[in-house]
């Protein structure tokens, strides 16, 4: 009852998280967990069976409603989502639908920070279990994204499809920029 779940990157807030959570022999169920996520109502529900440590069965659906997200850093949107991660023969794979109800972009952009940032080679990372976590989540937007910054004032909409996994993200699809914008 009331439990909150922080992220640093992305910045991720569940709070008031409750609800019901079954231990029932090698599985836990999520009974309607309710809360909100980043000031969103959020709902879960399904379960994982567990074979040990390792999760070998799973299905769970996390619906969220006007979430503020803020990714990549400096897009700012606010987001209805309704995504599910199973697992199938091929491995876990994360679907659904997120629907951008309004979003915005007015960071400057520096090309000479871009570059220094290619080139800086930092720690070696390590590859996470995540990694391999399969993708197809179609994104569109309800209302064009709005960009001013230093390199123009435009607007436009998107009908993507996120796919790859998370270690190699691509995006499918198609995005339209309105006319009258300035570059």
């Amino acid at each position: 009852n009331n439990a909150e779940l922080a992220l640093s990157s992305p910045r991720l807030v569940v709070s008031e998280l409750s609800g019901p959570i079954a231990f029932i022999g090698d599985r836990i169920e999520l009974r309607g967990l309710t809360g909100s996520a980043n000031g969103g109502p959020l709902v879960t529900d399904g379960g994982v069976v567990l074979k040990g440590t390792e999760i070998v069965d799973a299905e769970i659906a996390v619906q969220v409603q006007g979430m503020a997200v803020e990714y990549p850093r400096g897009l700012r949107s606010e987001v209805d989502a309704l995504v599910t991660y199973s697992i199938e023969d091929a491995g876990p794979i994360l679907t659904g639908d997120v629907r951008v109800l309004r979003s915005s972009y007015s960071e400057p952009i520096s090309l000479a920070a871009l570059a220094r940032a290619s080139t800086t080679t930092g720690p070696v990372t390590t590859s996470s279990a995540l990694d391999d976590l399969r993708l197809n989540v179609a994104i569109t937007t309800v209302e064009d994204m709005r960009v001013d910054n230093n390199y123009g004032r435009f607007e436009g909409g998107a009908q993507v499809r996120l796919v790859g996994t998370v270690g190699e993200p691509g995006l499918t699809g198609r995005a339209t920029l309105r006319e009258g914008g300035t570059v």
